[in-house]
């Protein structure tokens, strides 16, 4: 799928329309993750991308960080199932706290350990546009998932009085 990821992401550049990609389930490895960050981090315009169920691997998932770290359009990102474990999360929480567009991200089944939960809960504390992210499947540990869940309680908007 690497050739196939190339040729996307050469078209990528082109194309100032899209708005939802939807790259699930294609078995883009780390390879082809290096083509499409290069192109996301020059694209402006994409809000929403499902990159879910791909074999990026935590190399992967370094590199497709650099891309998401430098975008500027970007509100919504689905990495579900990568196999990216605690190193793939460090690289995701970095990018996380150069991004400050992104609201939703997804990080499920992804062999995420309490290391790498800590370092997304750490980032999460500093990204304050970030209204939602999804470590379940993982196993962050409970005072991981408490940390988030504290966080981003702190975050929902307010409920109008009917």
């Amino acid at each position: 799928m690497n050739a196939g990821a190339e040729y996307l992401a050469s078209s990528l550049e082109e194309n100032k329309t899209l708005q939802l990609l939807d790259l699930g389930n294609n078995r883009i490895d780390a390879a082809g993750a290096d083509s499409i960050a290069s192109s996301l981090a020059k694209y402006e315009g994409l809000k929403t991308l499902l990159f879910c169920v791909n074999e990026l691997g935590a190399e992967g998932t370094e590199k497709f960080a650099e891309g998401v770290a430098a975008n500027r359009s970007l509100t919504s990102l689905d990495l579900s199932g990568n196999e990216m474990g605690d190193q793939g999360a460090g690289s995701m929480a970095a990018a996380l706290e150069r991004n400050s567009l992104l609201s939703s991200i997804s990080l499920q089944s992804n062999l995420i350990g309490s290391v790498g939960g800590g370092q997304l809960a750490d980032a999460l504390a500093k990204s304050p546009g970030i209204n939602a992210l999804s470590v379940w499947g993982n196993q962050v540990g409970e005072e991981v998932e408490k940390q988030i869940l504290s966080i981003l309680e702190t975050r929902k908007p307010p409920v109008a009085a009917a």
